[in-house]
């Protein structure tokens, strides 16, 4: 039986999947799917995508948020890359080609979908200048922190992987930094550092309202997929 194993580094992205809340750092199976709640960065991605490898998984998904690149992507945009790199473009991991298409073709007459690269970083990019250097360097139309790891775990033990993620922050938007500072692992608020944030840069809470508006935008077209898609994304057999 195809498993296929789902990775969202936050709780928030992970409930666009199930449509109830996940466990933190507990594998949940819905339908035939096995879905894990990550944390954010590379080290917990790949170590998410052991755990459900030896849990019988026999497919990955990067399932998620990212944030644009290029100027083209708007906030609930779908980007299903081709491939996911990191910041030098020393290392491309490939997504499964027949799985992608399939997916996108179930897709593309109800969201945006984009198919080029996605960039690995290790931290969220903030600031527009810095979008722009990355995109004209690498040509990537979005950056997140947890797929190329996923990818390189799926390519090592020889299964598919895809990387599903709906753009929050266009390549314009200043991503405030209470947004960052103020938040765990997980994406869950940290209620004492946010206030002390917030007295100290009162400014910010315009920045951070618009955020949350384009976060609600991007995790309504990841639900959408999933009531679009059938219930392993399509997957191949």
């Amino acid at each position: 039986m195809i498993k296929v194993g789902v990775i969202a580094a936050l709780s928030a992205e992970a409930k666009c999947f199930a449509h109830h809340p996940i466990p933190i750092d507990q594998i949940t199976t819905i339908n035939t799917n096995l879905i894990l709640v990550s944390g954010m960065g590379a080290k917990n991605a790949a170590t998410a995508s052991r755990r459900l490898v030896e849990h019988g998984a026999t497919a990955l998904v990067s399932w998620g948020t990212a944030g644009g690149l290029c100027d083209q992507l708007r906030p609930g945009d779908i980007v299903l890359p081709e491939s996911v790199f990191n910041d030098d473009r020393s290392e491309f991991i490939q997504t499964d080609s027949l799985w992608r298409e399939n997916l996108q073709q179930t897709l593309a007459s109800h969201l945006r979908i984009f198919t080029d690269p996605i960039l690995h970083t290790d931290s969220p990019i903030t600031f527009p200048h810095t979008k722009r250097v990355l995109y004209d360097k690498t040509g990537a139309c979005a950056v997140d922190m947890e797929s190329a790891a996923i990818g390189q775990f799926a390519r090592e033990h020889q299964i598919p992987f895809l990387s599903v993620r709906s753009i929050v922050d266009s390549s314009e938007m200043v991503i405030p930094s209470i947004a960052i500072d103020s938040t765990d692992a997980y994406g869950v608020t940290r209620i004492l550092p946010f206030l002390g944030r917030l007295l100290v840069n009162p400014g910010e809470l315009s920045q951070l309202i618009t955020l949350g508006k384009h976060f609600h935008e991007a995790c309504k077209s990841l639900r959408q997929i999933t009531k679009l898609a059938s219930s392993n994304l399509n997957y191949h057999y």
